[in-house]
């Protein structure tokens, strides 16, 4: 896990990381590279967060290969970086090869097919329970069977379509039949030639449309392109890659740019958001939806029980009562997000667009200490904690490191800072 800061006014934008990253489910290092300069001369970072790698090869590794293949280059806003950046990695037959993409492809498809497995056997132990333990024979079994992997290959249809190149669907439909195969045959026995269609169709519709249901990647690219005067932050989601084409999607909530008007000051935190929203509204998301929910449980009963103490019997009563409910619901609900949104968001935000720029380094490396605090300070495991890495990009100074950690001394490697700039063109 981690936590992640990016503070944006019109003077410039800070970036702030943790180091954290969990292995497996106990097991914790604070010393991950989470943020980096995107180009060696363009004012532009990113930054990781959620899985480390995409499809097993690290992002550090995929970072770094763009950004030495970038070389010298510079795009006029900071979304070109982003579709650059997705069209290297689209068409780095190296760094995602055919044994790679198998290997990723075996892990996703071995995890869809788990998934139905689970579900249908979940279905049949309900039925078992319906008709009191007399069992199930073998047809309503491979009905049931039947009934939810076509139930779940609708489900995975209904998301959006990825649109991949129609000799990669081609390709990668026929190892995913292939693994659809291998794996359907050990998980679901005899019932296998009965859900064989099925499955193949899962695992291939799977890799074409937009659903992530693996641990997926967040990256964030952030900084000025040549022609903009004010930053921008892109928010892309990343699921895995293959030779030519990779599954991402952008995340239009945490995809902003700030401007001389109204929109002259953003925060945005990704990964473990919790702190950052208690700071900017006042109230922790969890005790927010814990009153909301109890809300609407309060206005839910009270028609039954207003009629109920009467003695009246009246539908149409109890329903003009419900409208009347959930309007004051929704009427309350609407009043306590704008009284967060004046009383606490917007002085918070007032004041980040005066902030100087060493102000937005210290904010963003706060909220995150932040975050890192409460962990440390609760039962919960430490998931965000380590150094800080903070850097600040501005239009004219570039991109500036407040706080980088190395993993190696920086005095004894001084080879290491003569060659950063060598390959630039």
């Amino acid at each position: 896990m981690t936590a992640e800061v990016v503070i944006l006014n019109c003077s410039g934008v800070a970036l702030a990381a943790d180091s954290a990253v969990t292995v497996g489910s106990q097991k914790i290092y604070n010393s991950a590279m989470k943020l980096f300069a995107l180009s060696k001369v363009a004012p532009v970072a990113i930054m990781v967060y959620g899985n480390a790698t995409l499809s097993r090869v690290p992002w550090e590794v995929v970072i770094k290969e763009y950004r030495r293949n970038l070389k010298g280059k510079k795009f006029p806003r900071v979304r070109d970086y982003a579709e650059d950046f997705v069209r290297f990695i689209s068409s780095s037959a190296y760094l995602f090869d055919r044994k790679t993409e198998r290997a990723w492809l075996l892990e996703r498809v071995n995890s869809i097919l788990l998934a139905i497995f689970k579900e249908a056997t979940k279905a049949c132990e309900i039925e078992i329970q319906v008709s009191k333990g007399d069992g199930l024979a073998a047809e309503q079994v491979e009905q049931i069977f039947l009934k939810i992997v076509k139930a779940q290959v609708a489900a995975i249809k209904s998301w959006d379509d990825l649109k991949p190149p129609k000799d990669v669907v081609a390709r990668i439909n026929k190892v995913c039949n292939e693994l659809a195969k291998e794996i359907g045959l050990n998980l679901f026995g005899d019932i296998y030639p009965i859900v064989a269609k099925g499955l193949a169709i899962a695992a291939q519709q799977a890799f074409r449309r937009g659903c992530f249901p693996g641990p997926s990647s967040g990256i964030v690219i952030s900084g000025y392109g040549q022609e903009e005067i004010f930053p921008s932050v892109i928010t892309l989601e990343f699921d895995g890659a293959v030779t030519g084409f990779s599954r991402y999607k952008v995340d239009p909530h945490r995809t902003q740019s700030v401007s001389a008007g109204e929109n002259s000051a953003s925060i945005i935190a990704y990964a473990q958001e919790d702190m950052v929203a208690t700071f900017m509204e006042g109230i922790n998301p969890l005790v927010k939806n814990f009153l909301e929910s109890n809300l609407k449980s309060v206005f839910d009963v009270i028609p039954d029980a207003f009629v109920s103490s009467l003695g009246i019997t009246d539908d149409n009563l109890k329903d003009a009562l419900a409208t009347i409910c959930a309007a004051m619901r929704e009427n309350i609900s609407n009043a306590a997000q704008k009284y967060r949104f004046q009383e606490h968001v917007m002085p918070v935000l007032n004041m980040v667009n005066a902030l100087p720029k060493d102000e937005l380094a210290a904010m963003a490396e706060s909220l995150v200490n932040l975050t890192a605090f409460k962990r440390r300070v609760t039962g919960a495991l430490e998931t965000v904690g380590g150094p800080i890495d903070v850097c600040v990009i501005s239009k004219g100074d570039g991109l500036v490191w407040v706080k980088r950690k190395h993993y190696f001394p920086s005095e004894l490697n001084p080879l290491f800072h003569q060659n950063y700039m060598r390959e630039i063109a």
